[in-house]
């Protein structure tokens, strides 16, 4: 026979282990969208944005990471992610001199930018249920 405690001590188990899906599933989504919402000449902005956890990502910039599909950054970041806890930062950054005038619409295939916009509408996702 299980007592109260055993109990309590499954919910919690079973309670993280769906939050840390969750916050998982939540951060790849994100990191996806700005991924894709990036624009792109040669790939340099795709290709040197960067998933840390805990402390502030160091200023990282690597002129000769290329990325014009998105596909290998938003592949790194997928094991970075799925090793998101509960309670630990994850930051997503970017060093490229200019990412602050794309996020604040320089480019025409981003005249929104890109990091605002998937807050948006992430948020929307959550409120509605749908991540």
């Amino acid at each position: 026979m299980s007592n109260f405690q055993d109990d309590l001590r499954r919910f919690n188990k079973i309670a993280n282990q769906k939050a840390t899906r969750r916050i998982r599933r939540v951060a790849l989504q994100a990191f996806r969208m700005i991924i894709i919402g990036t624009p792109v000449l040669t790939g340099c902005v795709r290709g040197n944005w960067r998933v840390s956890m805990g402390g502030a990502l160091l200023r990282y910039y690597d002129m000769e990471s290329l990325d014009k599909t998105g596909g290998k950054t938003i592949s790194q970041a997928s094991v970075a992610i799925s090793n998101a806890k509960i309670g630990v930062t994850l930051n997503i950054c970017n060093s490229v001199h200019y990412i602050i005038g794309l996020e604040n619409g320089y480019s025409k295939q981003a005249s929104h930018g890109m990091l605002g916009i998937t807050c948006r509408t992430l948020q929307k996702q959550i409120d509605c249920g749908n991540l």
